[in-house]
């Protein structure tokens, strides 16, 4: 299968790319910078260079993209309470853009990465919620990727386009830059991160393996079913209290 993966470059990213070459596909990974790309990566993938928000600079990019069998959309802005003009120029305004490229290009899979901030707060008693909850995302990332969400599902349906959404839980494994190792840090070095224990201390979290995240995007473009929205994490969910706790442990 050829496969166009944008933001491959990231921590899920790198994970992803590397198990669909061993699976024996042809990646093209699209990125903002072709030097973060691995040095070993460089020869067993095409890389092409460009912003997901110009859509100028996406039109040139027809010619290239010829037989790609399906498109898995990961590039985000990851500022969860950042700005919100810039979270919805690249999160909104980058997926719209893309899902045009793919359009152009007759790609028939588009599997977006999207993520369990889209749903946003969950009552205790509503634990584990599923897909059917009702979004109120509390952040400025999850309003964007529910935004995201929300036009793929109205605009897909109208063209013969299957796309598949994908919301994922609190994704750790090695090579994350967040999550375990500042959490460690924040205990080891009594730094500002404790001062949230009081406030966040009993906020559940739905932590997902990375390797568990890859399978289950893969899957998602060998067994696609249109117009569907996936929740990926894990068996388990955590307070971010009671991590503090294992982790110092």
């Amino acid at each position: 299968m050829n496969v166009l993966v944008s933001g491959g470059t990231g921590f899920i990213g790198r994970a992803l790319v590397g198990k669909l070459i061993e699976n024996g596909n042809k990646i093209v990974i699209l990125t903002r910078d072709k030097r973060k790309v691995d040095s070993f990566l460089k020869e067993k993938v095409e890389v092409l260079e460009t912003d997901i928000c110009n859509s100028a600079l996406l039109e040139n990019l027809v010619l290239k993209l010829q037989c790609i069998d399906a498109f898995i959309h990961l590039a985000a802005s990851l500022d969860y309470f950042g700005d919100k003009k810039r979270l919805f120029r690249v999160n909104v305004e980058g997926t719209v853009n893309l899902f045009n490229l793919a359009k152009r290009n007759r790609i028939k899979k588009f599997a977006y990465i999207s993520s369990i901030e889209a749903i946003g707060t969950i009552d205790k008693e509503s634990i584990p919620a599923d897909e059917t909850f009702v979004c109120r995302p509390v952040s400025t990332y999850g309003e964007s990727k529910l935004e995201a969400e929300s036009y793929l599902k109205k605009y897909a349906e109208r063209i013969d386009l299957q796309v598949c959404t994908l919301r994922l839980g609190n994704v750790y494994g090695p090579g994350s830059p967040s999550f375990i190792v500042p959490i460690a840090n924040a205990i080891i070095n009594k730094d500002k991160l404790l001062n949230f224990l009081p406030v966040y201390g009993e906020r559940y979290l739905h932590p997902a393996y990375i390797t568990d995240i890859v399978e289950g995007i893969i899957k998602s473009i060998q067994d696609f079913d249109t117009a569907k929205t996936y929740i990926l994490a894990g068996e388990e969910y955590i307070t971010i209290g009671r991590l503090f706790e294992l982790i110092a442990q």
